[in-house]
């Protein structure tokens, strides 16, 4: 039996969804929730998970971000200090996995016109970013400093255990290419989250 679910604002640490709503169906040891919609950095967010209460506890989880406002995300995410970022941002995440590890995960996003602003402002963050990425700390300084863009990408692919981001800018000042590898990202993840199997 499919049944129809409300739920005005759930809230963890400092990330908030509001208007949370969907339908929910049990069949066997598995929980659909379909037709998800919900507020999120004020824009929205649409999507389906697949939960089995099996030992694995296997997932599948497909969203959809609509006109995500990143200074609202960078406010929330306490980045301020860190990364000057404005913009609208809208695509897709898909992430499957189990409570021990994903197996898969693919993300493809674009912004939205006008653009906006990607500058980095903490030398430690720099820092990280370049071992990141494995490119010099002085050209990452110089090229996110100030930086507008017109249009860009974000792409997430998961290569074994490890999260490759993807980041392209296009501004007035030229292109922007940011490569980044999270490794062991689950583990990353979880100590984040502080996630307990």
């Amino acid at each position: 039996t499919t049944e129809r679910f409300y739920i005005r604002d759930i809230q963890y640490d400092r990330y908030r969804l509001k208007n949370l709503e969907g339908n929910a169906n049990f069949i066997e040891n598995t929980l659909m929730l379909n037709n998800i919609s919900a507020e999120l950095f004020r824009g929205r967010l649409k999507g389906e998970l697949e939960l089995s209460f099996d030992s694995l506890r296997t997932f599948r989880l497909n969203l959809e971000f609509l006109y995500i406002d990143l200074e609202n995300f960078s406010e929330t995410a306490n980045l301020q200090q860190k990364i000057k970022l404005s913009g609208t941002l809208s695509g897709k995440l898909s992430l499957e996995g189990t409570k021990d590890n994903f197996s898969f995960i693919n993300g493809d996003f674009v912004t939205l016109p006008p653009g906006g602003e990607f500058s980095i402002k903490d030398n430690r963050y720099l820092e990280r970013l370049a071992n990141q990425s494995g490119q010099a700390l002085d050209l990452i300084m110089e090229n996110f400093k100030n930086y507008y863009y017109n249009n860009g990408s974000l792409k997430l692919h998961l290569n074994k255990n490890n999260l490759e981001v993807k980041i392209n800018l296009d501004g007035k000042n030229g292109k922007r290419n940011l490569d980044i590898t999270m490794h062991n990202f689950f583990n990353l993840l979880k100590g984040a989250l502080l996630w307990e199997g």
